[in-house]
């Protein structure tokens, strides 16, 4: 029996003071404290609730349905009431829109948003919502279930001290981290987890309450954001609930759909309970909150639990300063102070990092980690179980040890001395041996009981990580860093495999898991550089030999895969390439390479690999392939039809179409992707290839956005949809949109070649020089990503524009210069080391044109200082002497 999770203690629950008991009403001259779901209120007496609901003119019978009884709850957008279901005989809470907001649609729609979020969140920690409707003046409500118990804050408050039934209160925090991680699941985020917002239920079961600030971080789900500002005092409360006293009431101004919460946060609004509140979402900054946002608020409430306060202080005004600048100091003090296990400690204090960064990811991590500090504290309880069974076996034999040897005490009465010391000495060993090896077996068995348990829980996280893997989109860095983390997992799981009962059993389980975890490495990492090489063949197509710098590519990226298709009897690679999981995604890169190969036998090598399972599709795929190479428009642009009728896949028409068009009909391979896109309407890849085809089509701007739209939706987690897209806005003279979804792009990836070198090019043509060197600098942030092409244009680039930038900045321009000169330095350098005479021929002529030109006019050399004109002289003589360059 797990002794840590401990019941409910249902003492600590007063009988009907649930949310709408049926015999909770309190008399008149007291007042009852309810928790509902979206409200956490204080009821008043039967007179006022009486009143408040004739006033109201709240009707008795709802939807021909509902009995309305009494009022249990009034929040900042609808009242609370006991209602009995006549259909289904039981009790429920009704939730009613007030009248006063009966005119405003935008505050309806919120209204029943709330319902939608509670309603998408099936789990057991969220009050199920069982129905919405309108009463008969359109007014709208939410049926859901009735809830008996009391708050998590109600019982830290009877608590003597925090140690008192710790393991008890840790277990109802777990719950709520699995409640929180479902919600993370399903992009959801709380924005206002404390105490009082978990109702812990009359059987156990712990839940947490009021999604009304709730807020999707999945676009395809974003509608109104709500503009909250509370607690209000009590002079603001509205004059139609002005009878209720200690009432909290939510003050809710709509705002239009989809308006970005950086408005509200503009206009001096914030979310939350600043005591728990995380520092991103004190300051306002909504567009940084995150699932680490709930994280912090966890980390709170995990710290009110071991210290018996929140981390910040309870004056509203100090506990604001508190958040806003994420003052720890106090909490981290009355952490180390409350003798808590230093696991919990630790993992309180990381989760209140002021750095979203440094906190853990999502509240799943939260829960694992509570759940693994559970299990220690089971396995601890189990080894002094362990060893106190030893001791008493001691003990026992000890005893038994001694009545043997006063029994042959007195057997020597009637013997001869040798013969006592003999059976003495005999009898004495074999009692020793047999404890010894019995205390030796015990403690082998449990150690290896310990070790498998332990074994266990590692694979099962490992086999559980695995499963949320999946090849089915275009940005897989999320799923290698999920393959990441399954294989830190397994670093112990060799060691303990051999501390087992069944070390061979149990360590081929170890190096299959180990086995697959590898495989899927190595596959998502050739498919994210093969998906890299498709978007950036677009970047390459000007230059002179881009079949063979493709190629190249490709070959880099399959040689360290155990794939390798050009090494080994052909044979082999086929039964490689067959034997792989994921064939079916590397066929269309497969024959993309080998429309662009250059040698002979390569081509024939990949031509080898690639056999086609239709009818008629091997011939068909050959005739077009060597059409392709002999560059035969004629013969091709007539096969566009039977290609069509041949079946081929989606992924495979790309690269047909992609051919096509390199040797100049776009109406063709127009007709080819938009086939494909009808069978395929949510292929992200045939969306995306589809808006790059229209960017190089004159008048067909607006189609390439559309489509890029329609692929950025289809994957909004990968910054390469966000850079088509700016792409195609660019194209469209639309610099402001193409700029945001730039900057988009630069958050999910923020040394992105691609994305930077876009926005510097943009910044360039609007005049915006410095913003430009911003952007380059952040590509040279990390030169080891680069090819060397990348990284010589990336160099050029930066120091055209740090030249530039000195005209506009008077102030920086030594420093600037000096950059462009470190920049040309180093570019010199790599060009005399690589040894291709192109790369330095091109260098060359570059300075002569762009650079020396320009700088040798004695107005520029006057504005020098000496340092400076020293340090130009100095590389001018360098570049003439080594470069032999007479600018």
């Amino acid at each position: 029996m797990n002794i840590w999770k401990s019941k409910i203690r249902f003492d600590q629950i007063p009988a009907g003071n649930g949310a709408g008991s049926a015999n909770c009403l309190p008399n008149t001259e007291s007042s009852t404290h309810f928790e509902v779901a979206g409200a956490n209120v204080t009821r008043a007496t039967d007179t006022r609730l009486g009143n408040s609901k004739q006033k109201l003119q709240i009707p008795d019978e709802i939807d021909g349905r509902y009995n309305l009884f009494e009022e249990l709850a009034t929040g900042g957008m609808g009242r609370v009431y006991k209602a009995y279901d006549r259909v289904l005989n039981r009790n429920i809470a009704l939730k009613i829109l007030r009248s006063r907001f009966m005119a405003q649609d935008e505050i309806a729609l919120r209204f029943m948003e709330e319902a939608q979020i509670m309603a998408r969140l099936q789990h057991p920690g969220v009050v199920p919502v069982y129905e919405t409707g309108k009463l008969k003046d359109g007014r709208p409500f939410i049926a859901m279930k009735l809830i008996e118990g009391c708050t998590l804050k109600n019982l830290l408050t009877d608590r003597s001290n925090p140690k008192q039934e710790l393991a008890h209160y840790i277990n109802i925090f777990e719950q709520v981290c699995q409640t929180v991680a479902f919600g993370h699941s399903r992009g959801i985020i709380h924005r206002d987890i404390k105490p009082e917002n978990i109702m812990v239920g009359a059987f156990g079961e712990v839940l947490v309450m009021d999604w009304g600030l709730a807020k999707s971080l999945d676009p395809k789900f974003a509608s109104l954001q709500p503009s909250l500002q509370w607690p209000v005092s009590k002079n603001e409360i509205d004059d139609e609930i002005e009878d209720f006293e200690d009432t909290k009431v939510i003050k809710v101004n709509m705002v239009p759909a989809r308006m970005p919460e950086e408005n509200i946060t503009n206009a001096g609004q914030i979310l939350g309970t600043f005591q728990y509140m995380p520092p991103e979402q004190a300051r306002g900054d909504h567009d940084k909150l995150s699932f680490q946002s709930d994280v912090f608020s966890l980390g709170a409430l995990l710290c009110e639990l071991l210290t018996g306060s929140p981390p910040y202080s309870s004056v509203k005004a100090e506990a604001r300063r508190q958040a806003q600048e994420a003052d720890l100091r106090h909490a981290f003090n009355m952490l180390n102070d409350s003798g808590a296990d230093a696991d919990l400690i630790q993992l309180a204090k990381h989760c209140l990092n002021e750095n979203p960064h440094d906190r853990p990811k999502s509240a799943e991590q939260v829960a694992l980690s509570v759940g693994s500090y559970l299990r220690g504290v089971q396995e601890r309880l189990h080894n002094d179980l362990v060893r106190r069974i030893a001791a008493q076996a001691h003990d026992h034999h000890t005893r038994h040890k001694s009545q043997v040897i006063k029994q042959f005490r007195n057997n020597a009465i009637l013997t001869s001395i040798a013969l006592f010391i003999v059976f003495v000495t005999v009898g004495s060993f074999l009692l020793m041996y047999r404890n010894q090896q019995f205390h030796q077996r015990y403690v082998q068995t449990a150690q290896q009981e310990s070790a498998r348990k332990e074994l266990d829980h590692k694979l099962e996280n490992v086999t559980a990580l695995l499963g949320k893997l999946s090849t089915n989109s275009s940005d897989f860095s999320q799923s290698i860093d999920t393959v990441e983390q399954a294989s830190q997992l397994m670093l112990d799981a060799d060691s303990l495999a051999q501390q087992t009962a069944q070390p061979i059993a149990d360590k081929a389980r170890v190096d299959e898991l180990r086995s697959q975890c590898d495989s899927w490495k190595q596959n998502l990492i050739l498919l994210a550089d093969l998906e890299r090489i498709s978007f950036e063949d677009d970047e390459l197509r000007p230059v002179k030999n881009r079949s063979e710098e493709v190629g190249r590519r490709y070959q880099t990226a399959f040689q360290n895969h155990p794939l390798k298709p050009l090494d080994g009897p052909l044979e082999d690679a086929k039964a490689r390439l067959q034997g792989s999981s994921i064939e079916r995604l590397l066929r269309p890169h497969l024959l993309k390479w080998l429309s662009l190969a250059v040698e002979a036998e390569q081509r024939n090598r990949l031509s080898g690999l690639l056999k086609f399972e239709g009818p008629n599709q091997n011939q068909m795929a050959t005739e077009w392939l060597r059409a392709v190479q002999k560059k035969d428009s004629d013969t091709l642009v007539p096969m566009t039809r039977f290609l069509l009728s041949a079946k081929f896949e989606a992924a495979e028409l790309r690269v047909f179409a992609e051919q096509i068009y390199q040797l100049g009909h776009p109406e063709a391979a127009e007709k080819i992707l938009l086939s494909a896109q009808v069978n395929n309407p949510e292929s992200y890849e045939v969306n995306r290839d589809l808006g790059r085809l229209y960017r190089h089509i004159p008048g067909r701007s607006s189609d390439a956005v559309r489509f890029c739209t329609a692929a950025l939706y289809l994957h909004p987690r990968s910054p390469l949809p966000h850079l088509a897209l700016a792409s195609a806005l660019r194209e469209d003279h639309k610099d402001a949109a193409a700029l945001q979804e730039l900057k988009n792009a630069l958050k999910l990836n923020e040394t992105d070649f691609q994305t930077n070198v876009l926005l510097a090019e943009l910044d360039r043509e609007q005049g915006r020089f410095a913003q430009a060197l911003v952007a380059y600098r952040r590509i040279l942030t990390k030169p080891e990503d680069l090819s060397r092409e990348q990284l010589g244009k990336t160099r050029l680039s930066a120091a055209e524009v740090a030249i530039q930038a000195t005209a506009s900045d008077a102030a920086r321009a030594p420093a600037l210069r000096l950059e462009a000169l470190n920049f040309l330095r180093n570019q010199w350098v790599a060009c005399s080391m690589d040894r291709r005479p192109e790369d330095r021929s091109e260098f060359e002529s570059w300075l002569k044109n762009e650079i020396f030109a320009p700088v040798r006019k004695p107005s520029f050399l006057e504005k020098l200082d000496e340092k400076e004109r020293a340090d130009w002289t100095t590389f001018w003589q360098e570049v003439e002497s080594g470069l032999q360059i007479n600018p």
